[in-house]
């Protein structure tokens, strides 16, 4: 997925996907998500190993905060979650980036990576959560009760 961009932007789908997971199904499999998905892009990157993995994971505790919100079924929420996430993971991963000795200039990177990166993801939030949803109900359907 690292070829596949929209309006410009690399959108990062495993992010997107961990957010609105656990939005769905809850904090406990969201770090699940997170982890086996930050192990993939770990093992095949060339970042610090373990920098994805507690980026997703600092994602997924952000979202958990939109699950247990009082306007858990607002519309809109599923955006600010996205939109929260997306910033702290890269405002994270520039800091890490710097920590470990990468020249990453963070004011820079916000305007011409993180900001158009927020607009697909919210371009990207209703199709993901579509799949999010749907997945979820083919792992766990509706059950009746007699």
């Amino acid at each position: 997925m690292s070829n596949a961009s929209i309006l410009g932007v690399h959108p990062n789908v495993l992010l997107l996907f961990t957010a609105l997971w656990v939005l769905q199904r809850g904090h406990g499999e969201g770090l699940l998500v997170a982890l086996v998905g930050g192990v993939i892009l770990d093992v095949s990157s060339a970042a610090p190993f373990g920098m994805t993995i507690a980026l997703l994971g600092a994602g997924s505790s952000l979202a958990a905060l939109g699950r247990v919100n009082v306007f858990r079924g607002a519309w809109y929420l599923k955006f600010l979650v996205v939109a929260g996430a997306t910033i702290l993971y890269n405002v994270l991963s520039v800091a890490v980036l710097r920590g470990a000795g990468f020249q990453a200039p963070l004011w820079p990177a916000l305007g011409r990576i993180v900001l158009p990166e927020v607009f697909v993801h919210m371009l990207l939030t209703p199709i993901v959560y579509a799949l999010v949803r749907v997945l979820c109900l083919r792992l766990e359907p509706a059950t009746v009760e007699i």
